[in-house]
C-alpha cells in the first residue's frame, strides 16, 4: 500500500511511485527519456486541463521486456481547496464541459467516471492515450482527481479494468 497524505492505494506489481517534488519514488529524470518525457506531458496536461492545484502522487508501470516505455501511469492532483459535495462537484464538471461523466462508487464513497481517448504531446509527437478519470468530491478539503492512463490503446480494455480495481482500493485517511 502506498500514500500520499489523505490518500492510500494499492499498486500492482510493476507499479512504482514516481517522485512529484515530494522526494519520494523514482525520480523523473532517472526514467529513460521517452518515458520520463510522456509521464512529465501526461502530468502537466491533467492539472492544466482541470485546473489542479497540486500533484499529490503518482505512479508508474512499466513493461519487464521495456523498462524504458511507459505502459501506463496514475496521477492525483488536488482540485483546489474548497470543500465539495457529490452534488455540487457534479455542477462544477458540467459547467467546465468535462464530458461524458458516469457516476459510480469507489472504495472511498461517491464518485464521477469519465473515460475519454485523448492526444497529448510527447517530445513534438502526438500520442493517442486511454484515460480513465475519477473525480472524487471531499466535503471537508478540496476534491480529488485521480487520473489514468495507457499509450497501450490495443490493450486499453483490460488496463481501464486494472485501473477501475486500483482505483476501489484508495481509501482517505
Amino acid at each position: 500500500m502506498m500514500s500520499s497524505g489523505a490518500l492510500s492505494v494499492v499498486l500492482p506489481t510493476g507499479w512504482r511511485r514516481v517522485d512529484v517534488g515530494d522526494g519520494k519514488g523514482l525520480s523523473l529524470t532517472a526514467l529513460s527519456k521517452g518515458a520520463g518525457q510522456q509521464l512529465r506531458s501526461l502530468v502537466d496536461d491533467v492539472a492544466d486541463g482541470f485546473g489542479a492545484t497540486e500533484t499529490t502522487f503518482a505512479a508508474a508501470c512499466f513493461p519487464p521486456h521495456e523498462p524504458s516505455a511507459l505502459a501506463a501511469s496514475m496521477i492525483v492532483n488536488r482540485l483546489g481547496d474548497s470543500p465539495r459535495t457529490i452534488g455540487e462537484l457534479e455542477l462544477e464538471l458540467k459547467a467546465q464541459g468535462v464530458t461524458p461523466l458516469r457516476r459510480c462508487s469507489l472504495g472511498v464513497g461517491p464518485a464521477f467516471e469519465r473515460l475519454a481517448t485523448e492526444v497529448v504531446e510527447v517530445d513534438g509527437d502526438d500520442v493517442e492515450v486511454v484515460s480513465l478519470q475519477f473525480f472524487l468530491p471531499r466535503p471537508a478539503m478540496g476534491s480529488l482527481l485521480v487520473s489514468f492512463s495507457t499509450p497501450v490503446v490495443p490493450l486499453a480494455d483490460q488496463f481501464v479494468a486494472v485501473f477501475r480495481a486500483i482505483a476501489d482500493t484508495m481509501r482517505l485517511q
